[in-house]
């Protein structure tokens, strides 16, 4: 059972690494952009404005897009990002 567990997870890991490989850099930054945009707070109302979302997504660069996207979905950069905020 626990061998069937790891091959199990790893065809997880492995559909999701060859997803975010093949992925562009400015598709992966979209992502990112479109989850941040879309959260809200209990209010209904935005977390952040588009404007400082663009910018503090800008200030990472493509390397570390890159480096990030094997293991990160948009969603962990965006938790990321809000939390820096």
């Amino acid at each position: 059972m626990l061998l069937k567990e790891k091959n199990t997870t790893f065809a997880a890991v492995s559909i999701y690494y060859s997803t975010f490989k093949n992925m562009e850099i400015r598709e992966y930054r979209q992502l990112i952009l479109d989850e941040l945009l879309a959260r809200k707070n209990a209010k209904g109302e935005p977390v952040i404005d588009e404007k400082t979302a663009k910018d503090l997504l800008n200030e990472l660069t493509d390397e570390e897009l890159e480096e990030g996207m094997l293991f990160n979905e948009p969603e962990d950069v965006a938790d990321i990002i809000i939390q820096s905020k």
